[in-house]
């Protein structure tokens, strides 16, 4: 998929993880962001086994009291087929840009949520809520990143940037993956 003139690579990079995916037909995709480490083998795999391989399944979604009812763009799991099917109801617009609400920072997690909501309200998707509320379980570059427990069982991993800079702590907060 090109990028366009005019759009921060950054900005369309976050969107095109969702009509790359749909493009992807029976495979089964994880979007995230591209600083997410995961760390815990339940969380990401073990917690899905009993899922429908057909399922549109979110991992992360926000509750109306914990932070606006919002699908954040980590962590969707599905074949490509329901992303397309979804999101963009089975065809995936030749310019996927002219979908979105604006080409601002987050929004395709504004489209997405738009087009979630109402399947999530028909019973139409599977949510696999955190622990410990939105983002919970998670060593955040941010919150916690200097004073997390090695001992703690962690979800994952928000990653300081650039990766260069910060490679040795992101190493070993990689080694309390499980």
């Amino acid at each position: 998929m090109p990028l366009r003139e005019g759009i921060s690579p950054a900005e369309q990079a976050s969107w095109l993880r969702f009509p790359h995916a749909a493009e992807l037909g029976e495979k089964v995709i994880l979007v995230s962001d591209l600083d997410m480490l995961p760390l815990s083998r339940w969380y990401f795999v073990d917690q899905l086994k009993s899922v429908s391989d057909d399922a549109y399944v979110h991992l992360n979604p926000c509750r109306p009291e914990e932070y606006r009812y919002r699908f954040p763009s980590c962590y969707h799991v599905a074949k490509g087929r329901k992303y397309r099917e979804f999101l963009f109801e089975g065809q995936v617009p030749e310019d996927t840009f002219s979908v979105l609400p604006h080409l601002n920072w987050c929004a395709e997690e504004e489209y997405v949520t738009r087009k979630l909501v109402k399947r999530e309200r028909r019973g139409e998707m599977t949510l696999l809520r955190r622990g410990g509320g939105v983002n919970g379980h998670r060593v955040d570059r941010i919150s916690n990143w200097k004073s997390y427990d090695p001992k703690l069982h962690w979800y994952d991993a928000h990653c300081p940037r650039p990766f260069q800079q910060f490679q040795e702590e992101i190493k070993r907060v990689a080694s309390l993956a499980r």
